[in-house]
């Protein structure tokens, strides 16, 4: 009989990942303990370990709220980690709880966001305890991504949430979160917010 495969520890230790995960529950603690959050996911040497490492954080990060979730995703990315964030195991639910905090509640808009049809959005809504693909991963990084820029600019994600939804004559008098179905509506959105960044009426 076949001795059972055991997957090994990580060097790091996994009590090590859920103290550093308690430790960022505020913006100054995930400014603070980013980088070592990034050092244990690079620290692992094979795959078995790598997957125990981000079913570890998995867990670990749903002990902190939502908002701080979300914080924790978007600096991964804005610092240049995307491979690390769309290996995070997110499932449907959370993804629908990250749009929720930011007022993106249209089914169809969400749809658009993450590149898939209609019909597939139908499907999360009904098993919201599926993983969600690696592409919608990716799609939800340009999300993150340019949420986090918006909220240094506007001083707030209330502030810059409100932006997207209020009518502007840049969008053809609409509002700029109907742009989010494309690449080429995130990037007219990061153009609109470098004009403002920069003092430009937009």
């Amino acid at each position: 009989m076949s001795k059972r495969r055991t997957i090994p520890e990580p060097r790091f230790g996994l009590v090590d990942l859920d103290q550093l995960t308690k430790k960022m529950t505020s913006d100054e603690g995930i400014e603070e303990n980013l980088n070592d959050l990034v050092f244990f996911f690079r620290s692992c040497t094979n795959r078995n370990e790598e997957h125990r490492c981000y079913e570890s954080f998995y867990d670990a990060f749903h002990k902190i709220n939502l908002d701080n979730r979300f914080r924790i995703f978007s600096r991964l990315v804005y610092f240049g980690n995307e491979e690390i964030a769309v290996k995070i195991p997110f499932q449907r639910r959370d993804i629908m709880d990250f749009f929720h905090c930011y007022k993106v509640d249209k089914p169809h808009l969400i749809s658009e966001i993450l590149n898939i049809t209609d019909r597939t959005f139908r499907r999360w809504s009904e098993i919201q305890s599926s993983e969600v693909s690696s592409e919608s991963k990716e799609r939800l990084t340009l999300f993150a991504k340019l949420m986090d820029r918006g909220e240094k600019i506007f001083g707030s994600k209330e502030d810059f949430v409100d932006w997207l939804n209020e009518e502007n004559h840049n969008f053809d008098n609409t509002t700029p979160i109907k742009s989010l179905d494309t690449i080429f509506g995130f990037e007219k959105i990061n153009r609109t917010l470098s004009q403002i960044e920069y003092g430009f009426p937009a």
